[in-house]
C-alpha cells in the first residue's frame, strides 16, 4: 500500500511538471509576436540585418516580400507575420 502511494505521488510531480512546461510553453509563442524579435529571429535565418533594413519598402510592397519570403520557407504563423510587418513598416517610418 505504502508502494502504491509513492507511485501516485511520483504521478502526481511528473504531471505537474508536464503542466508546468506545458504551460510556459503556451506563453512563449505570445511573446515571440514581438516584430523586431521576430525579424531578427526568422529574417536572419537567410539574410543579414542591413540587408533587410537597407530596403526602403512601402506597407504594401514589405507585405509582398514577407509573403514571397513564406513561400520560400520561412516559417511565421498569421500573428508572426503581421508583428513583422508592423516592425519592418514602422523601421522604415523612422
Amino acid at each position: 500500500m505504502r508502494s502504491l502511494a509513492i507511485l501516485s505521488v511520483g504521478i502526481l510531480v511528473v504531471l505537474g511538471v508536464a503542466v508546468a512546461a506545458s504551460s510556459s510553453e503556451e506563453t512563449s509563442p505570445a511573446a515571440a509576436t514581438d516584430g523586431g524579435e521576430l525579424v531578427e529571429s526568422r529574417c536572419t535565418a537567410c539574410h543579414t540585418l542591413d540587408r533587410v533594413w537597407a530596403k526602403a519598402y512601402t506597407a504594401e510592397e514589405w507585405a509582398d516580400v514577407v509573403d514571397r519570403m513564406i513561400g520560400y520557407g520561412a516559417e511565421l504563423d498569421e500573428s508572426e507575420r503581421a508583428a513583422v510587418l508592423d516592425e519592418l513598416v514602422l523601421e522604415e517610418s523612422d
